[in-house]
């Protein structure tokens, strides 16, 4: 979903973070493929995703093409709450 930067967006050397900053080659990368096994902790698997809001709500609430994702539904509910306060 996004808002995660990885050393492949930005250039990290410039960058100046108050807390310890790691060498280059520790920040994750989404060019590679991750060591971690992405089913770890679920024994089971992991359930599908489900959309909460369907195409006619995110319609009516005129949701942008790239918002209209597993988190529209709350957008939807932020959007609603703005309005009445």
């Amino acid at each position: 979903m996004g808002g995660v930067f990885t050393k492949d967006h930005f250039d990290l050397q410039h960058l100046s973070l108050p807390l310890k900053r790691l060498p280059l080659h520790e920040y994750p990368s989404d060019r590679e493929e991750s060591p971690y096994d992405p089913l770890y902790g679920f024994p089971n698997g992991r359930k599908p995703r489900v959309m909460a809001a369907t195409e006619e709500e995110m319609d009516s609430a005129k949701l942008d093409p790239p918002k209209r994702d597993y988190c529209a539904h709350r957008l939807m509910e932020f959007r609603g709450c703005m309005k009445c306060n």
